[in-house]
């Protein structure tokens, strides 16, 4: 059976290097996107970043690589946000003025946390708690703790959409899933077998 090839959409904000390699070693086929293309080629998506919210954005759009992400969404492809690149598939951050692409009912808050013994930005490993099950954590440990460096995170009034919460002060969204969207706040890429296995199911699962 053929597998599905992914573009990873690469604006010149985060390393990409882990996921390419996650991906070869499972003898997935990729493709590096840094400008307009033929989204028809490619059967899932990832979106990798790091940084603020505005410049993302604008990145995108100046290489044409939102319409890429819009026109997989409207075609029903796989996506998968990773970071600032699922920060930008809500509707607004509160850390740029600049509107996101939409793509899902949520936007992005700083986080609003009184306790000085918990700092900002949360960075390190935390569990990720699920609320349901999902191919996209399927295989994993339950006891499946990921990378976070962020300190803005989702929220969404659409509770059925939201797939997994974390604690860090208090619970926050940490993975929002609507059909074939997906928006992790973690890193994947840095989260070690877990995050390879997430890889992995959204490449072949999803």
């Amino acid at each position: 059976m053929k597998k599905p090839t992914v573009a990873i959409i690469y604006s010149g904000y985060g390393n990409i290097i882990p996921i390419i390699n996650i991906l070869k070693m499972n003898a997935i086929p990729y493709k590096v996107i840094e400008h307009e293309d033929n989204v028809t080629e490619y059967d899932k998506i990832i979106i990798p970043g790091v940084g603020a919210f505005d410049p993302f954005i604008e990145k995108l759009k100046s290489k044409g690589l939102d319409q890429i992400i819009l026109t997989a969404w409207q075609n029903n492809k796989p996506i998968l946000g990773i970071c600032i690149g699922a920060q930008i598939l809500g509707k607004s951050s509160e850390e740029g003025n600049l509107k996101g692409l939409g793509i899902l009912d949520m936007d992005v808050k700083k986080f609003n946390i009184e306790n000085n013994n918990i700092r900002i930005p949360h960075m390190g490993w935390n569990q990720v708690n699920a609320l349901s099950s999902s191919s996209l954590l399927s295989e994993i440990d339950e006891d499946h703790r990921f990378y976070f460096v962020h300190s803005y995170h989702f929220v969404t009034n659409q509770q059925n959409i939201v797939l997994s919460t974390t604690q860090h002060g208090y619970d926050f969204p940490s993975i929002i899933a609507d059909n074939n969207v997906y928006a992790v706040q973690f890193h994947p890429e840095k989260s070690q077998k877990h995050g390879m296995q997430l890889l992995k199911n959204f490449s072949l699962s999803c």
